[in-house]
């Protein structure tokens, strides 16, 4: 059974850190011209300080030209094999050239329990290396890889994928020391099996997250301010990341799911409050350069062992 609460501590004789470092990623650009808008402006006035882009949609190459354009700011690629909107569909890269990540319309499944029921492990390697390959040949100068609807924790064969797409690319992977029933799914439920097969990017010096919020995204739009500054002040020493969903909502406009809480979130990170909080605090937000660079020099572990 999966331990939720599972506690772990760095290797070794290396205290953990004492400062509070925070990630505050946006997840989805590229999804479409609002979200871009939004994901643009959180990172430009607000204090968004990372994205992932998924690169079959409609706003890709405007997030592309973006992301080329600004090199100092930080994107990852959203690896994605699920498409949840029932009014807006979307499918792989490889279209027509991997069967079992498709319903009979070339759309991905809708859930991430659907594509591991369904999805052939070469499948699902070919499809992602394909997406970052996508980005990588528009030039996106990419800092890191994560996925969408959690959906590389639904089965080991496919942790093992995730872990080596961050080794053959060079790139860090979104990887974090608890996570929900909702989050890994019922074949990689065992929490030792989960950190056996992420030991091998954690030995190449992959940062791991000490707490990932996203319950977020369940919280209403008119709810989130105050949820927000509740975690923020019982945030505890370490490494963590808000992970938000960010969107402009116009008539017209194409619109990702629950859009109100995305223009909340949008709103909430790019006001003057969230930031001044951010600094009373005494809280270090970071991106994915940044934790490359504290790793470097020894301020966050990486090896890690459970606590009994």
């Amino acid at each position: 059974m999966i331990i939720a609460a599972l506690l772990l501590v760095v290797a070794g004789a290396v205290a953990p850190p004492r400062e509070r470092y925070l990630m505050i990623h946006a997840d989805d650009a590229g999804f479409s011209a609002g979200v871009n808008e939004a994901t643009i402006r959180g990172m430009e006035r607000g204090v968004i300080s990372s994205a992932s882009i998924m690169v079959m949609m409609p706003g890709f190459e405007q997030i592309a030209q973006y992301a080329i354009a600004h090199p100092e700011m930080d994107f990852g690629i959203h690896l994605v094999v699920t498409s949840e909107k029932r009014d807006f569909r979307w499918g792989p890269v490889l279209e027509g050239q991997v069967p079992s990540l498709v319903q009979k319309d070339g759309s991905f499944w809708r859930t991430s329990q659907e594509v591991a029921l369904h999805a052939v492990p070469d499948d699902v390697d070919r499809e992602l290396r394909a997406q970052i390959r996508k980005a990588l040949d528009r030039g996106v100068p990419v800092t890191h890889l994560d996925h969408h609807m959690w959906v590389l924790l639904q089965r080991p064969e496919f942790l093992r994928i995730y872990v080596g797409l961050g080794r053959d690319f060079r790139l860090p992977i979104r990887l974090h020391r608890t996570f929900t029933p909702e989050e890994c799914g019922e074949l990689l439920q065992d929490a030792p099996e989960y950190y056996s097969l992420i030991e091998p990017a954690l030995g190449g010096g992959n940062p791991m997250l000490d707490f990932i919020e996203t319950a977020n995204y369940d919280v209403p739009a008119e709810k989130k301010r105050d949820y927000y500054l509740q975690v923020l002040r019982h945030l505890k020493p370490g490494l963590s990341e808000f992970v938000v969903h960010c969107s402009v909502n116009r008539p017209g406009m194409l619109l990702p799911g629950m859009p109100d809480r995305r223009e909340a979130d949008a709103r909430i990170f790019t006001s003057l409050e969230i930031k001044d909080e951010i600094r009373r605090l005494g809280i270090r937000v970071v991106s994915w350069k940044d934790l490359l660079r504290l790793q470097a020099d020894g301020k966050l572990g990486a090896k890690v062992a459970e606590s009994k």
